[in-house]
């Protein structure tokens, strides 16, 4: 989801930069708002599906989910009259929703974190982090 939005910020720049324009009243705070959210969506979007870092690609990635749900989702869905697209704000929550929970749980047996845990400690310790995890 997150490599795709990066992929649709990119491509089509004037959807990101309306979300961001009221960001700041400083001319660079769109500019910077729009090279974060593109940055970190494509990085991060990288190493959660390689479980790498993941932790820190989530927490990266939480502010702005937050921003898109609380700021872009939230008015329109509590604006009368204009239907919003619940397929985008679905997937905003969701997509919040599972990095929080994977910013606090970690990346799974799976990933390349715990692959790069075993190389480190050796593969004896293996059941230690498959109870503990």
């Amino acid at each position: 989801v997150l490599l795709w939005k990066a992929y649709e910020f990119v491509m089509d720049r004037a959807i990101l930069m309306e979300i961001v324009a009221d960001a700041g009243d400083l001319w660079f705070a769109p500019v910077i708002w729009v090279h974060y959210i593109i940055c970190a969506h494509f990085f991060g979007g990288i190493c959660l599906l390689i479980g790498a870092i993941t932790r820190f690609a989530c927490i990266i990635q939480l502010p702005i989910l937050l921003g898109a749900v609380f700021y872009v989702h939230l008015p329109t869905l509590l604006q009368f009259g204009e239907l919003p697209n619940l397929v985008e704000v679905n997937l905003a929550i969701v997509t919040l929703f599972l990095l929080c929970f994977y910013s606090i749980r970690g990346s799974g047996t799976y990933s390349l974190d715990f692959q790069t845990i075993l190389e480190e400690e050796g593969e004896d310790d293996i059941h230690h982090h498959i109870h503990h995890a």
